[in-house]
């Protein structure tokens, strides 16, 4: 569903085309690294990552405000704001120090259930000449546990108040829905080939 409007079969299929080629590409691109280099793109990845999750958890406030049940599941509810002076090192905390809000952690497996943000200053892209996101543009993600084995998005709302090309204001509203998610099982089957010919003189 896309603002409120059922997304139609011929939309779905697109999109699963586009994403499908996506993943092809993406594939071959990989399958023509040689393995060495696949690996160091790993281990950099893993790098950033963690080097994004030492900033965050630098430079929030959080506080545990106590317990909320949320969808019939026990959760602790979590308060995040940026500390006052904090200098994130990476790109992405830069970005994320500009955001306050709430979540709701499952105390069952310590998933994330809800989320709620919103920007307590403005962040620009490309120096504020290519876009502006104002202060006040703000993001709500659920998700919930679906057939008790795996937690996925079911609704996602955002709120974006933005200048884009110094010129055109934009006040957004978007509301996301998820539903019918379907579990699939793959079967794989190996084959291997009888034994190599003896081609010893």
């Amino acid at each position: 569903m896309k603002k409120g409007v059922p997304v139609s079969e011929k939309e779905l299929e697109k999109s699963d085309r586009e994403n499908k080629e996506q993943v092809e590409k993406e594939k071959a691109k990989r399958d023509r690294k040689p393995e060495s280099k696949i690996q160091e793109e790993r281990e950099k990845e893993k790098r950033e990552e963690q080097e994004v999750l030492d900033d965050v958890f630098a430079m929030y406030d959080l506080q545990m405000l106590g317990r909320e049940v949320l969808d019939g599941r026990s959760t602790i509810l979590i308060t995040f704001k940026p500390r006052p002076g904090f200098k994130p090192k990476t790109k992405e905390g830069k970005n994320l120090y500009r955001i306050a809000g709430r979540v709701w952690v499952s105390e069952e497996d310590y998933e994330l259930a809800r989320m709620e943000g919103e920007l307590v200053d403005s962040i620009s892209f490309g120096a504020g000449i290519l876009a502006k996101l104002h202060k006040g543009s703000a993001f709500v993600l659920d998700r919930r546990k679906i057939n008790n084995e795996i937690w996925l998005p079911v609704r996602a709302e955002v709120l974006i108040n933005a200048r884009v090309l110094l010129l055109k204001g934009i006040n957004v509203k978007e509301i996301y829905e998820y539903s019918d998610h379907k579990k699939y099982s793959v079967e794989t089957q190996l084959k291997f080939g009888g034994p190599a010919e003896d081609l010893t003189p």
